[in-house]
């Protein structure tokens, strides 16, 4: 007899994806494979982005990103523990991307880099 698994679906906004709930911890399984995106693929990334940005207040597609609740760690944690286990090369890619600007616009002296990363990241960054 075979089992059903129901899964809940929501589309959200990339931003909102970023949100900086500083009690959520997005973890990439130690299963999933290693950065992998070459020169094809960024050049991808970068182009879709160079087209979004000339359709303003246009709405786009970033893909499937699915994450599994780690109800174990979650436990042990005051707040919400996700497995990231579809779209780790987007978000990855996204969050080099949006360090690298952080990174210019504070060797820029444009703002310290706490004021920097609540602009683009809207969180505290930590490492667990």
């Amino acid at each position: 007899m075979s089992t059903r698994t129901q899964f809940d679906t929501s589309s959200t906004m990339l931003g909102s994806f970023f949100s900086g709930d500083s009690n959520t911890v997005l973890q990439i399984p130690h299963y999933q494979r290693g950065y992998s995106w070459e020169s094809e693929h960024l050049d991808d990334f970068f182009q879709d982005l160079i087209e979004q940005s000339r359709l303003k207040n246009e709405q786009y597609f970033f893909g499937t990103i699915t994450t599994i609740d780690d109800k174990q760690k979650q436990e042990n944690f005051d707040g919400n523990w996700y497995l990231l286990v579809d779209g780790q090369q987007r978000i990855t890619t996204s969050i080099i991307f949006l360090t690298c600007l952080r990174d210019i616009f504070y060797e820029m002296n444009l703002r310290t880099m706490e004021e920097i990363e609540k602009e683009i990241f809207n969180m505290d960054i930590q490492s667990y």
